[in-house]
C-alpha cells in the first residue's frame, strides 16, 4: 500500500510539475507580446493559482479518505498477524472503508470461533 500512496504522490507532484511550468511558459511568452496579450497574464496567473489549489485540496481529500484509512486497516491487520494485537482500526464514517474493516473483523471471528 505504500507504493501506491508513493504512485499517488508522485502522480500528483508530476501533474503539479507540468502545470506550472506550462504555465510558466506561455507567461513568458505572454510577456514578449504587445500590450493586448499582456493584459492576458494576469487571467493565466490566477487560472494557474486556481488549478493548483483544486489538484492540492483533490489530493488531500482522496488522501485523507481513502489512502489513509486503507493503511490504517493494513497495518493494523499486519500487525494482528504478526504479533496477535486486537485489529481494532479506527476507520470513521459508513463507506466501503468501513464496510471493508467490518468484513475483516467478521473473518477474523469466523477463524477464531473455528479454533
Amino acid at each position: 500500500m505504500k507504493g501506491i500512496n508513493k504512485k499517488i504522490n508522485t502522480g500528483f507532484g508530476v501533474l503539479i510539475v507540468l502545470l506550472v511550468f506550462s504555465e510558466a511558459l506561455s507567461m513568458v511568452e505572454l510577456s514578449k507580446a504587445d500590450g493586448f496579450t499582456r493584459s492576458m497574464l494576469m487571467p493565466g496567473a490566477i487560472t494557474l493559482i486556481v488549478t493548483v489549489s483544486i489538484v492540492i485540496v483533490f489530493w488531500f481529500l482522496i488522501n485523507y479518505y481513502y489512502v489513509r484509512p486503507t493503511l490504517r486497516i493494513q497495518r493494523r491487520l499486519q500487525d494482528y498477524l504478526r504479533h496477535n494485537i486486537p485489529f481494532n482500526p479506527p476507520v470513521e464514517g459508513h463507506d466501503e472503508i468501513s464496510r471493508l474493516k467490518e468484513n475483516i473483523e467478521t473473518l477474523i471471528s469466523m477463524l477464531k470461533s473455528k479454533q
